[in-house]
């Protein structure tokens, strides 16, 4: 899944809800896809979390987003709406077995007070949006999970999801932003009941072979609220985000409620 500075037109106005789950209440690890019981990894085995990019599935645009073509949104704009950096795959279709996954975004510094956050299904209809409040500071990597009253993502849709900051004029016909695409698929039955598991590095691992970005990424961010100082946890965290060119983003912060 790529990501795309784009200008979103007014058709993605509607109701706007303030409902939203910030990293506190990420939802527990759904089930990964593996393909056999050899994929399972013994404790302590895991240095550094890695991700395996599924075969199948391509992105609908494969322009990368402004973060890589020059870092320009790291550099503390006044205000600029396509300064906003999702936390996905390089050029892969970002996968997910979570009915309501979380997703994962850097914000810079900015003088907008709101991050407009909107998902479309494939017959281009609104699936769910909300406002969510910009935390005050330096920049920082801003945790969004659908919440339990939003409708939950079906298994084999792919869903295009939309992030906007919105300054004190509101959304504009011109608004830029960045769009991309996630799709749910079917866990398999390997980590069954791993939802009620706690997450482990080893999990994350899991997912990251079986080319599940969201929970591998919901994982590190428990792991690293958990345990902000173990270094292999960083170490993971870093290499993962440097590894799909987002390397200046990895020692940002994550806003936590």
């Amino acid at each position: 899944m790529a990501r795309q500075q784009t200008n979103v037109p007014l058709t993605l106005l509607f109701t706007l809800s303030l409902n939203v789950a910030w990293v506190g209440g990420i939802l527990n690890p759904a089930q990964a896809q593996t393909n056999s019981d050899a994929q399972r990894l013994q404790p302590g085995a895991i240095a550094q979390v890695t991700f395996n990019p599924p075969g199948k599935g391509q992105p609908r645009n494969t322009a990368g987003g402004a973060s890589r073509d020059g870092n320009s949104c790291l550099q503390e704009p006044q205000l600029s709406s396509a300064c906003v950096t999702p936390l996905t795959p390089e050029a892969a279709q970002g996968l997910t077995v979570a009915q309501r996954p979380t997703f994962y975004v850097y914000v810079p510094k900015t003088s907008a007070r709101e991050l407009f956050f909107a998902l479309k299904d494939e017959n281009n209809q609104h699936h769910y949006q909300t406002n969510i409040p910009i935390p005050e500071g330096e920049g920082a990597v801003m945790a969004i999970a659908l919440p339990d009253d939003a409708p939950p993502l079906e298994i084999g849709q792919t869903y295009r999801w939309t992030f906007i900051l919105v300054d004190e004029a509101g959304l504009k016909p011109d608004s830029p932003g960045v769009q991309g695409d996630i799709r749910r698929v079917e866990a398999n039955s390997l980590t069954r009941g791993s939802e009620q598991a706690a997450p482990t590095l080893e999990l994350a691992q899991q997912y990251g072979n079986a080319g599940i970005w969201y929970e591998m990424m919901t994982t590190l961010a428990q792991l690293r609220q958990s345990s902000p100082n173990d270094p292999t946890i960083l170490a993971s965290w870093t290499g993962l985000l440097a590894s799909v060119g987002l390397e200046e983003i990895a020692t940002k912060p994550i806003a936590l409620p």
